[in-house]
């Protein structure tokens, strides 16, 4: 009998150092951080596994929520073949997934998403380039925010998933946290910090341009100042309150309205076709990394518009 209850013993203490070496949440989840992407689950029951993960966390919890709310009938799917890890449609109410991403991607994905679901999309029907360009920066930097929230919250594979692509948001987000432990700090320095990735921005720059010539966009849009396009990016607590404290003018300031010199080319190109010059009033890159106020010459303008839009 003692013997029986020594090697029972015995095996209960392999088992806690085996479980000492991973994460509380890696425990917890274990069954659900597959690297492949379905492991033999239906949509549903795929989609499931990713929603308690999702909620397992304040920020999660809170977003979804706060998205369920609004839009009564949200509907999350599996859409095979996207390009992205994920996208929100406005007029569906639905969020898409991808797939061929591990469930560890497709948490904060779907965090990043539903965060878009509380954002004023109105604006973009609207604004001026200038504006656009700067909501749609505004919009990713506040989704991103909080996805890098979620990561660190949840820890684990999701923090190191996350991490891959944006370990520059989810430094800024850690720091601050150790420094003042305060999230709504925390979330604006990973906001402001998503700026800092000039490829990332630029790949977003390129898309409203794209969007614009697409739409056939032949009229100078609205003008929207920084306190409004702050307010449709960042949706307001119960109490009304937001989790930037700063003034909204830092918008305007040269790290969140600088354009790529490829894309401010681009841009003047776009705005000579939509007449609209409001991308003038834009911080630009120079060929030797400085930083100016973007000024095209007539010749070099009609050389670009030759080249339909390539820059030279």
């Amino acid at each position: 009998m003692l013997c029986a209850r020594l090697c029972r013993l015995g095996r209960c203490l392999k088992r806690e150092r085996k479980a000492d070496k991973m994460s509380t949440l890696d425990v917890l989840f274990s069954g659900f951080f597959r690297g492949d992407s379905s492991a033999g689950r239906s949509e549903e029951e795929r989609i499931a596994d990713i929603l308690k993960i999702a909620e397992s966390c304040p920020t999660g919890k809170k977003v979804l929520d706060d998205a369920r709310e609004r839009h009564s009938r949200l509907k999350i799917r599996m859409v095979p073949g996207m390009k992205h890890m994920g996208g929100y449609n406005s007029r569906g109410r639905t969020i898409s997934l991808n797939p061929s991403f591990c469930d560890e991607k497709l948490v904060t994905t779907l965090i990043h998403e539903a965060s878009h679901s509380l954002q004023d999309e109105d604006i973009f029907e609207r604004a001026n380039l200038k504006s656009m360009i700067m909501a749609t920066r505004a919009c990713e930097a506040d989704a991103s925010a909080h996805e890098a929230a979620a990561a660190f919250e949840i820890g684990g594979k999701v923090r190191d998933c996350f991490a891959e692509n944006h370990s520059q948001i989810l430094k800024a987000y850690e720091n601050e946290i150790s420094l003042r432990g305060n999230p709504n700090s925390a979330l604006a320095e990973a906001f402001k910090s998503w700026y800092d990735n000039k490829s990332y921005v630029a790949l977003y720059d390129d898309r409203v341009l794209a969007y614009a010539r697409k739409k056939d966009y032949v009229r100078p849009g609205t003008v929207f100042s920084a306190d409004r396009i702050l307010k449709a990016a960042v949706s307001p607590d119960k109490d009304g309150k937001r989790y930037i404290e700063d003034s909204a003018s830092f918008l305007y300031e040269q790290r969140f309205l600088t354009l790529s010199r490829k894309t401010a080319f681009k841009g003047r190109y776009t705005g000579f076709l939509c007449s609209d010059k409001s991308l003038t009033e834009c911080y630009s890159e120079r060929k030797d990394g400085s930083i100016a106020s973007p000024k095209v010459t007539g010749a070099e303008l009609s050389a670009f518009v030759r080249n339909k839009g390539r820059q030279a």
